[in-house]
Parts: structure tokens; sequence; C-alpha cells
């Protein structure tokens, strides 16, 4: 049997080998290579082989390339957190970004 902390629930063990499902969102702690000048917290959302990370705190965006994918993205995760009650919000309109950036930053302390 495994032991977790408790409040530790939505989290996961780094390096996780499989995407929770075929389509998601989650909140990762993610570093090198993906994000050169962090780790830092970002929105990673997948359908299939499409990604998308939101680094709200440095206001930018990536998709998958040829050289990446959704799975090597959730690998690369140091922690993770779904992005469900509080944190299943809209990413798109300008008051978003502004609550993603001050709630991503919050998680960071």
């Amino acid at each position: 049997m495994k032991w977790k902390t408790l409040g530790d629930q939505d989290q996961h063990e780094p390096n996780l080998p499989e995407l929770p499902g075929e389509r998601g969102r989650y909140l990762l702690f993610l570093g090198a290579p993906f994000i050169e000048d962090g780790p830092r917290w970002v929105h990673f959302s997948w359908r299939g082989d499409s990604f998308c990370i939101r680094d709200f705190i440095k206001g930018r965006m990536a998709r998958q390339d040829e050289d990446s994918t959704a799975d090597a993205v959730w690998r690369a995760a140091m922690k993770t957190k779904a992005a469900t009650g509080e944190y299943y919000r809209s990413v798109a309109k300008p008051e978003d970004i502004e609550w993603w950036t001050k709630e991503l930053k919050r998680l960071e302390e």
C-alpha cells in the first residue's frame, strides 16, 4: 500500500507514464525543456495529440509541434493539479487571463 499526505489528493507522482484520458485540463508545475526559465505553474489542456500550454505568468502560450507531444509534456511535470472546481474556468477573456495570472502566482508561494 502506498500512503499519500492528506491534502495531496489532486497531485500525482512526477513523471507519470500516461495522460489521464483522451482530453482534459490540468495545472502543471513544469520546467525544462518546456519552460526553460521555470519551473512554474502553467495551464495545460489537451485533446488527443493536440495540446496547449498557457504560461499566464509570462503572458505566452505554446501548442504542439513536430518535436513535442501532449504525453511528453505530461511526463515532464513535477506536480499536477486537476483543473476542476475553482480551476475549471475559461482561459480566453482578458479578465480570465488576469485571474489565472494571479492564481498561478499564488500557487507558487
